[in-house]
């Protein structure tokens, strides 16, 4: 029986971990959103130089569909990789 009790301490203790990840996954998407928002409104066409000058530039509006769609499917329990990035 004590082997049992420690299954199910240990089965909550991943689940309560495993929602806390989540949450903060999600978060992490939403304020990348923003940050993808707040980028897309300094450049008329919707892509910017980063800061540093290094040639890379800030994700389209096209990578904005797919991080929606990832945070509505982590938000339903499920997170599926799509390709891309």
């Amino acid at each position: 029986m004590p082997f049992l009790l420690q299954v199910l301490a240990y089965a909550q203790q991943s689940r309560e971990r495993s929602n806390y990840e989540q949450a903060a996954l999600v978060e992490r998407m939403q304020e990348f959103k923003r940050q993808i928002d707040r980028e897309s409104r300094w450049s008329p066409n919707g892509m910017n130089d980063s800061p540093n000058g290094d040639g890379i530039q800030a994700i389209g509006r096209s990578s904005h569909k797919m991080i929606e769609a990832a945070m509505q499917s982590a938000s339903q329990g499920k997170v599926t990789y799509t390709g891309g990035i």
